[in-house]
């Protein structure tokens, strides 16, 4: 039971990076493109706050050793 509840918090965790990345990523290419075009629509977006607020997943910290091996790059 305990690993089933750890692989559910990792997928969790995991997918919401996941989604955060996406997000940011989306919200740079479209601001490069509109410095050629106007009409770009603007990227979905998806809110965790409530679900991390409520605990339903987990905290940052947890993944800390593992994250702290990735390292933003600058275009």
């Amino acid at each position: 039971m305990v690993a089933i509840t750890q692989y559910t918090d990792d997928l969790g965790f995991f997918g919401a990076e996941l989604a955060d990345e996406m997000q940011s990523h989306a919200i740079a290419i479209r601001a490069k493109l509109l410095k050629f075009r106007k009409d770009i629509p603007k990227a979905s977006t998806v809110d965790f706050s409530a679900a991390r607020e409520a605990g339903l997943l987990p905290p940052k910290e947890n993944y800390e050793p593992w994250l702290s091996g990735f390292k933003k790059q600058e275009p």
